[in-house]
């Protein structure tokens, strides 16, 4: 399952792969995320405290042209950043 964490304007935070989702509405999650530029060089790096306002369960079927392909499942966990 992929999970992807965003923002309620939907900016992309993080995402990764789980077999479950391990979180619940309300959580307070710290997030450490480095994201890199096509030579693997930081380009962004941040540590951040979010609580978790939202989760959303997809469920997609993938076909080819002949027949079904596979099943894709991905969740969605909507977060708002925490200020001191």
């Amino acid at each position: 399952m992929r999970i992807e964490i965003v923002t309620k304007d939907e900016d992309y935070i993080a995402d990764f792969e789980a077999e479950s989702n391990p979180f619940k509405v309300g959580e307070i999650i710290d997030i450490h995320s480095k994201r890199m530029d096509n030579k693997n060089k930081v380009v962004e790096e941040f540590c951040k405290w979010f609580k978790i306002e939202e989760i959303r369960h997809f469920l997609e079927h993938e076909y080819n042209d002949s027949n079904f392909n596979y099943t894709y499942f991905q969740t969605t966990i909507e977060v708002s950043e925490l200020t001191e």
